[in-house]
């Protein structure tokens, strides 16, 4: 009886704690890079680059824009245009072709955020 008591305890403790998961919505880059954006507005400055095949959260959306989560934590905004529903590959880092001069691939910061 006790050895019951203890099971079902923890199969309730285990059913509290992921009773909240629930699945994020992803999108992934289907240009060959775009910005994420401090704001939903092409003249807003970008903080990071993001690049074919990177995977973002979707957080909510406006007026064809995307606010968007990177892996890396960075929250931002992307054209709707540049991304497309689904699950891709999870981002990474380094350099890829193609891209801007002095940028760093993988999400990273942008150092000059009025690219």
């Amino acid at each position: 009886m006790r050895r019951l008591c203890v099971l079902l305890s923890v199969g309730l403790i285990i059913g509290l704690l992921t009773a909240g998961t629930v699945l994020a919505e992803t999108a992934v880059v289907t240009k060959p890079w775009t910005r994420v954006r401090r704001s939903p507005s092409e003249k807003a400055g970008a903080v990071v680059i993001v690049y074919a095949n990177d995977t973002l959260t979707v957080l909510s959306s406006s007026g064809g824009w995307v606010k968007v989560r990177t892996p890396n934590k960075t929250e931002g905004w992307v054209a709707a245009s540049d991304i497309a529903s689904g699950v891709g590959p999870s981002m990474s880092s380094g350099s890829k072709p193609g891209t801007p001069e002095g940028r760093q691939a993988g999400g990273r910061t942008v150092r000059d955020a009025g690219i």
